[in-house]
């Protein structure tokens, strides 16, 4: 016969034998609570083997579209071998005796939810005692992460009627929109962007993406945002002096050659005004999509650009496939965490002629799985050595939610600064 000390962890758990035998109690009671309770629980979200078992029956019968009675739960019982391990007809009959109303399933779903959470995150703690005896600090804190996040209390409603969608819409009249800001003045009003959305700013080799990205981190981070910048291949001080020179207006030459004269005050003047802003820069070169997710979740990340998708970790035999996996990686951790995620792409090298979505590089994932592509674009195809020159292009290439199209933009290579231009 199954008994509950039988569990390992049993007196260390947190459960509730009252709540768990209501449950299964109101479903025996009133089938029509059941569709409510399978949406939310499963056999391992109990704690006693025992009401595992007979859950686990009752919601076979239902699958099956049989009504859940005395004869139909003993006999589903009796085929699973579970009727005499339990306790045979003393158990069941002690069960369905449990509940006198169903009034209260509600409440006790919450406990019994609540209660499976903190006993997960036990034992993966647990686990992740044993991992930091034997893995890398970067995996442990990974799992770490999927431990906080396990704990998340927030229940997910994904289901809405059209009198929800209605109330909703409503609500929206009376309550402004928020939509994460860029600081690009045409951006902002073409693109729509929100916590969730997965965004490629793509362009060839040295045509300001990451003075874009640094600047956009800067704007979001003084409306308050928590922006955390993922580097996977420049070091945080030569991020730093980018900085200076984007909010100083000093040439980036002077400040990284510390040749800034009686101009220094200015500099320290406006890098001071920074100390506070929420934003961080992460050096994360040979980092995963999961290593990024742990850091970001950890410093409670609401936007987060990375520094370029090509260069994380990820698996596949080529490097088409490994792309494709990253960034839909990267498309889930956004929906998921509800996290904007801005990730760097790299534009391949052929062609004199305006890019579009099918230039990114390494893959047509890519393509398909970001909700807004804009692409940095120097019109004049200028070298490398000329990348200061000041006329660029901005393309939205893909833009779920609004306009696409194509405007210049005036980029002032040795301030790591753009500017909107005129409409």
């Amino acid at each position: 016969m199954i008994h509950e000390t039988e569990n390992p962890y049993v007196g260390l758990m947190p459960w509730s034998n009252e709540a768990e035998m209501s449950i299964i109690g109101s479903m025996f009671m009133d089938n029509a609570v059941i569709p409510s309770v399978v949406l939310r629980l499963s056999g391992d979200d109990f704690y006693s083997p025992r009401h595992k078992e007979v859950y686990e029956a009752m919601k076979d019968l239902y699958d099956c579209g049989t009504p859940i009675e005395p004869a139909t739960l003993i006999e589903r019982l009796k085929s699973r071998g579970s009727f005499d391990r339990i306790g045979g007809l003393e158990y069941v009959t002690e069960v369905m005796s449990a509940t006198v109303t169903t009034a209260n399933v509600k409440y006790y779903l919450e406990i019994v939810c609540d209660t499976a959470k903190k006993r997960r995150a036990f034992r993966k703690i647990n686990e992740l005692r044993d991992k930091l005896a034997t893995e890398s600090v970067a995996d442990c804190q990974e799992f770490a992460a999927d431990i906080v996040k396990s704990l998340d209390t927030a229940q997910a409603n994904n289901t809405f009627s059209a009198a929800d969608l209605v109330r909703q819409f409503r609500e929206s009249k009376d309550k402004p929109r928020e939509y994460i800001r860029t600081g690009i003045g045409k951006v902002d009003n073409k693109c729509h962007i929100q916590k969730g959305d997965y965004v490629v700013i793509a362009g060839r080799p040295s045509s300001g993406k990451t003075a874009l990205a640094i600047q956009m981190l800067l704007r979001m981070a003084e409306r308050g945002e928590k922006v955390v910048f993922f580097s996977l291949e420049t070091k945080a001080n030569k991020i730093a002096d980018r900085i200076a020179a984007n909010l100083s207006n000093i040439h980036l030459y002077r400040i990284k050659t510390n040749n800034c004269g009686s101009d220094w005050y200015r500099v320290e003047a406006e890098v001071s005004k920074i100390e506070g802003l929420p934003f961080w820069v992460v050096e994360a070169s040979g980092w995963t999509v999961g290593q990024i997710k742990a850091k970001a979740v950890e410093l409670g990340a609401g936007v987060i650009f990375i520094d370029y998708l090509g260069l994380i970790k990820g698996n596949g035999k080529s490097l088409y496939e490994k792309a494709t996996q990253v960034s839909n990686d990267l498309h889930i951790m956004a929906q998921q965490d509800n996290i904007a995620v801005f990730a760097l792409c790299q534009l391949n090298r052929e062609g004199k002629n305006a890019p579009d979505m099918t230039t990114l590089r390494d893959s047509g994932g890519i393509e398909q799985d970001a909700d807004i592509i804009i692409i940095v674009h120097n019109p004049n195809d200028i070298k490398e050595q000329d990348a200061d020159r000041t006329e660029r292009t901005i393309i939205i290439a893909k833009n779920k939610e609004g306009e696409c199209g194509a405007f210049p933009i005036k980029f002032e290579g040795e301030y790591q600064r753009f500017d909107d231009m005129p409409f």
